[in-house]
């Protein structure tokens, strides 16, 4: 067979085992949509619609969200298939969601939950208080805010808002929980997939409840048949031609050979796939969330988004108990923050300017964010530097398209009105 044949057979194997479209789905319609649908390879795909430019648009916003969570989680290695297939189930639902009330007592709980899990769950003993370039950006951005609105930081918990925002004046006065992103590059609710043997299929790993009782209320159709999200990732629209993964076989005889080998090929196996979720998703997960204030229990209304580099001039401090930045460190470029945004449709009393976080994403009219399925390399392996692979499979909302909010908390050019501020960190 000439050279030019077996190339051009090789592409077409590359496409036939990444790109792993629906037949049916929206994409084979020729529909255009944000994100860009491409392939793990860059290989383009053969719909008539399908232009270069459209490859490097997806391309370019792919590989600029694996670029923010690589800096997020402090990882040194990034995997260099960043690429990954747009799946188009033809009905995507979302059920309503039963309220959850957290079981947080207030302020003084708020406390004690401090002194007994933040510092151990979410600092490694080696990166605790000290600080250090190795210190979690994401965990140093919520000490931060936390300071700036003067409340405790919240630590590993899902029982405790990240920070809370005393608004009002003097006689009518409220306290709202704000969650608190670095960035958009920072997942919404991941979790990592585990392999059962009963269940011959992918199930959620960890503790997080919440985000397991989110995901339980997806459902996907297609072609006819409505899945829950396990039972989607495990048929053969997604991940469930490919078998259990090799990182499941691995026992603790394996040598360094066999995990590598095992590495390898699940790198290999398994694409990282986007799924098209209603971007009203994220909104409803966080106002499910209520916790425990002076004034009752309050729903979580209010998020405020960093940006990548925010947290790279602060470390951890250790002299005071409540706050744990020195007000001397300031969040970096904090203009380039995105802003501080409501989740519910009617406006604060205490500032109606605070507005809707939502999306220019759109697909078929109806905004979007992204059901993210990935194959993660944590560490490389390598036969000669002895040093063993560690990866893992896990799922996670994520969104862009946002656009820059008018009020901020962490940008004095940017304060929201009528809140207690600590501006001596701004």
């Amino acid at each position: 067979m000439p050279t030019g044949d077996r190339t051009t057979k090789r592409q077409q194997e590359l496409v036939a085992e990444s790109v792993q479209f629906t037949a049916n789905s929206n994409a084979r319609q020729g529909k255009t949509f944000e994100p860009r649908t491409g392939t793990r390879f860059g290989t383009t795909r053969n719909d008539p619609g399908w232009t270069k430019e459209q490859l490097k648009i997806y391309t370019k916003d792919i590989e600029k969200y694996d670029e923010e969570e690589s800096i997020d989680n402090s990882e040194k290695e990034v995997e260099n298939d960043k690429l990954g297939e747009m799946k188009l189930p033809k009905v995507t639902q979302v059920l309503e969601p039963k309220k959850s009330v957290s079981i947080a007592q207030g302020v003084k709980r708020t406390k004690k939950l401090n002194k007994k899990r933040s510092i151990k769950k979410k600092n490694p003993k080696n990166k605790t208080q000290k600080g250090g370039a190795n210190e979690n950006k994401g965990v140093l951005y919520e000490k931060k805010i936390a300071c700036i609105v003067d409340s405790s930081f919240a630590g590993a918990t899902h029982d405790v808002a990240d920070a809370y925002l005393k608004t009002g004046d003097a006689i009518n006065t409220s306290v709202e929980p704000i969650e608190v992103k670095l960035s958009l590059g920072a997942d919404f609710g991941q979790m990592n997939l585990n392999w059962s043997d009963a269940e011959n299929g992918f199930v959620y790993s960890g503790g997080n409840d919440e985000m397991k009782k989110l995901y339980n209320t997806f459902r996907f159709t297609e072609d006819g048949v409505t899945y829950t999200l396990l039972d989607y990732i495990n048929s053969a629209n997604i991940w469930g031609s490919y078998g259990k993964p090799e990182k499941f076989n691995i026992t603790k005889s394996s040598t360094l050979t066999d995990k590598i080998v095992a590495w390898e090929q699940d790198r290999k196996k398994y694409k990282n796939i986007f799924i098209p979720i209603p971007f009203e998703t994220i909104g409803k997960f966080y106002k499910n969330k209520q916790f425990s204030t002076p004034g009752g229990n309050k729903t979580n209304n209010l998020i405020q988004i960093g940006h990548s580099n925010a947290a790279k001039n602060l470390t951890s401090s250790s002299l005071s108990v409540k706050c744990k930045i020195d007000k001397s460190q300031k969040v970096a470029n904090s203009s380039k923050s995105l802003g501080l945004y409501r989740f519910k449709d009617t406006p604060f009393d205490f500032d109606p300017d605070i507005p809707v976080l939502s999306t220019s994403k759109k697909l078929n009219g109806q905004k979007i964010c992204r059901l993210r399925l990935r194959f993660k390399t944590g560490k490389s392996g390598d036969l000669k530097k002895n040093k063993s692979p560690n990866w893992s499979f896990t799922l996670a909302l994520i969104c862009n398209g946002v656009n820059k909010s008018n009020k901020l908390l962490d940008d004095s050019s940017r304060i929201p009105n009528n809140c207690e501020l600590v501006t001596d960190h701004l």
